[in-house]
């Protein structure tokens, strides 16, 4: 996996999702050489109108991914972007009982501080956290 920062990661998946790329990979074009193509939004003056061409020599890139998942977001009427599904991952971790140090290896972030911001600004968490609490400590 190449990640954010094109830093290179080794990642376990789920085996759901591991079976759909291994289904997407197999009805790929012979040579090509991306799991998820770039696509581009083109107009073909011979049809007189916008479509779809697929570039399997290049993988899908972050504005791919962010167009993606803002389309995602617009359809259940939420603005979505792609580092809320990496504090949604992180989040997850967390909730599991996973320890910071391992989460922010997963995230690949460098500084331990990084992965720690992503968790404080879960409302889930403060909710739980300040859920018991009264005035006076009663």
């Amino acid at each position: 996996l190449v990640g954010k920062g094109k830093k290179l990661a080794t990642i376990a998946i789920p085996p759901q999702l591991g079976e759909v790329l291994s289904d997407w990979k197999k009805r790929r074009p012979y040579g090509a050489t991306a799991v998820i193509p770039r696509m581009r939004w083109v107009f073909n003056p011979g049809a007189a109108k916008c479509e779809w061409v697929i570039d399997w020599s290049n993988p899908l890139g972050y504005a791919g991914i962010l167009n993606a998942v803002k389309r995602v977001g617009q359809k259940f009427g939420i603005e979505l972007r792609p580092h809320d599904l990496r504090r949604t991952f992180a989040g997850s971790l967390e909730d599991q009982g996973v320890a910071l140090p391992d989460i922010s290896r997963a995230m690949r972030h460098e500084n331990i501080g990084t992965t720690s911001g992503y968790l404080d600004r879960r409302p889930e968490k403060t909710v739980r956290v300040t859920s018991g609490f009264t005035i006076g400590g009663k």
